[in-house]
């Protein structure tokens, strides 16, 4: 473990800390200064000088908002934030200093924050001048209530701006909680953990504890197959040395340690947003990640019991229990997952293009490194591979209940093939690398995904129709 690892982690579970004094400081004011200023803190603790990146990308999308026309400033803000990630990513072309890890952690955040922040601004307004009455319309719905108490379990204050002030604006750019890992949060969340009444009342303590009960053994994991099964070993001459059959088993630990890694980060941050207050709604108000609380309570009347959903970044369990890619990926960084359909997909002119500008603006949000987009673009494949095998073995599901399980550890065990081998493209990212690692397998994951697809095609041609409704 390198100095900036031991950091990382430590700022993490600082944060955990600092997240119960945040939420029990009952000034609304106070708080949301607290936060922006420990935010700050450690984005200069990790960054050091590059934090200058943060300060621009920040005030240039203060002065969309501030001073463009809605019509215009979330469109402003999205082509700068994208433009100035990439240019911080190409920067060492112009002489200037490589961008560090953790500052190109921050700017991921800081972007989608922005963008979201422009885009709601817009909505709300648009929302709040036509007075739409449309119930089918959730957008509306939500943009309509995301203040009232009906949808929250609490009052809140009608006097809070359109657009915040530059006090509150840094304050919810460098809230520190997110600040390093996500998850993405929305300035109504912002909003509602700062001026939510006896805050410091609420039961956060357990579910904090709960989701950092796992991090002992996401640690543990981690180390073990990180340092036994390094993944940058997929890239050298001394893999493709190794017998094949190894060749195919090393990509099993490898990805283990890679997402572990994640799992571990993820598992201090979310236990530091939980005990924060940050994302606490109503269970009955269906909170969703990234977007917040989506019904609003019966009757205006709620259990007490507290659902922190809008803030999860992912599902261990059902990332490990996948049987396809597509459920795996989808409980993966929930709340960017979120983001990326609610700005992008929905909003998207062409509707046959939606799918593929959703890929291409992760894998840019992710890096300009086309290991990622090889990864994104291979996903087609397993896509097209999952779909028509489930729906030519569907037959066999219905046989009974043995079949079904045999079925279902099928499909997970395909699913993980395919995952550690298209994962490659992001875990050595250059692709002149990651394709001499995928040669050394024979493109074991791409070749494996067109033999089922081929077998399913089969099982679909030869099977008759009337044995598939049995």
């Amino acid at each position: 473990m390198d100095q900036q690892d031991v950091i990382y982690l430590a700022v993490l579970v600082a944060s955990i800390l600092l997240a119960h004094i945040f939420r029990l400081i009952p000034q609304p004011g106070i708080k949301q200064v607290f936060g922006g200023i420990i935010g700050f803190s450690i984005a200069v603790l990790v960054c050091g000088w590059q934090v200058y990146h943060s300060l621009i990308t920040a005030s240039v999308n203060y002065i969309f908002i501030r001073h463009v026309s809605t019509k215009y400033n979330h469109i402003l803000s999205f082509v700068f934030c994208f433009a100035y990630i990439g240019f911080t990513r190409v920067s060492f072309l112009l002489g200037l200093e490589p961008i560090g890890g953790h500052t190109n952690v921050i700017q991921l955040i800081l972007t989608v924050k922005l963008v979201s922040l422009a885009f709601d601004i817009r909505d709300r307004k648009i929302s709040q001048e036509s007075n739409k009455k449309d119930e089918d319309s959730r957008t509306a719905i939500f943009y309509r209530d995301e203040y009232d108490s009906a949808l929250l379990g609490f009052k809140m204050p009608t006097t809070l701006p359109l657009i915040p002030d530059i006090v509150e604006y840094y304050c919810f750019v460098y809230c520190f909680v997110g600040l390093l890992t996500g998850p993405f949060f929305r300035i109504s969340t912002f909003r509602h953990a700062v001026w939510r009444p006896n805050a410091g009342s609420l039961p956060t303590l357990k579910p904090s504890l709960l989701r950092l009960a796992p991090f002992p053994l996401y640690a543990g994991i981690t180390f073990i197959f990180a340092k036994y099964f390094p993944h940058a070993y997929l890239g050298t001459d001394e893999y493709g040395e190794l017998p094949y059959v190894h060749r195919i088993l090393y990509v099993v630990p490898a990805f283990i340690g890679y997402r572990y890694r994640y799992y571990t980060g993820w598992s201090l941050a979310e236990a530091a947003i939980v005990a924060s207050g940050v994302g606490a709604y109503p269970v009955e108000t269906k909170p969703e990640a990234g977007q917040g609380p989506t019904q609003p309570l019966s009757d205006g009347k709620s259990s007490g019991q507290l659902d922190f959903s809008a803030v999860y970044n992912l599902d261990v369990y059902r990332i490990e229990t996948a049987t396809d890619m597509r459920t795996a990926i989808r409980h993966w960084n929930m709340s960017v997952q979120w983001w990326m359909t609610y700005y992008i997909y929905k909003r998207f002119p062409s509707k046959s293009l939606r799918f593929p500008a959703v890929w291409f603006t992760s894998a840019y949000w992710h890096g300009v490194r086309l290991g990622y987009y090889l990864c994104f673009m291979s996903t087609v494949l397993t896509s097209l591979t999952e779909s028509t095998w489930w729906k030519a073995t569907a037959f066999l599901r219905k046989k009974g209940p043995m079949y079904e399980r045999a079925m279902l550890v099928i499909g997970w065990f395909l699913c993980f093939r395919y995952f550690e081998h298209l994962a490659v493209g992001f875990m050595l990212q250059h692709p002149s690398i990651v394709f001499k690692s995928w040669s050394y397998t024979y493109f074991f994951g791409h070749s494996l995904a067109i033999c089922v697809l081929v077998l399913a095609m089969l099982l679909t041609a030869v099977v008759p129709p009337e044995k598939k409704k049995e």
